[in-house]
């Protein structure tokens, strides 16, 4: 993870997010949010030398859909909290874009592109 905050500000720009996930509807996708999700709530009640810099990550989701891309958000929080217990919290909720991957139109391609570039 230092290598991704280090790398926030390429170029003298810093970034919106330090991660944004790409297909979080799918099967990996889900298993990708599961895993950065519980690191990074996990580690913030975590004492300050094992938390690392988890807990500060920036993230964000994208899917084609928004009704799918949410379903897929609800879904992956309540496996966390079963698994997890109830204890375990969400401080904030994760942005999610929707974009398509395949682009037929200027404005798909533009819109993909100002995602990337957060």
């Amino acid at each position: 993870l230092h290598h991704i905050t280090r790398s926030r500000s390429i170029l003298g720009k810093r970034s919106m997010f330090d991660i944004v996930l790409f297909g979080v509807t799918g099967f990996t996708g889900k298993l990708a949010l599961e895993y950065l999700l519980e690191k990074k709530y996990a580690s913030a009640g975590a004492p300050p030398s094992s938390a690392s810099s988890w807990s500060s990550l920036s993230l964000c989701v994208c899917a084609r859909s928004s009704v799918r891309g949410d379903a897929a958000i609800s879904l992956v929080k309540s496996r966390l909290v079963t698994r997890l217990g109830d204890s375990f919290s969400f401080g904030d909720s994760v942005p999610l874009e929707v974009a398509d991957l395949v682009c037929k139109t200027k404005e798909q391609e533009d819109a993909l592109r100002a995602i990337v570039k957060k």
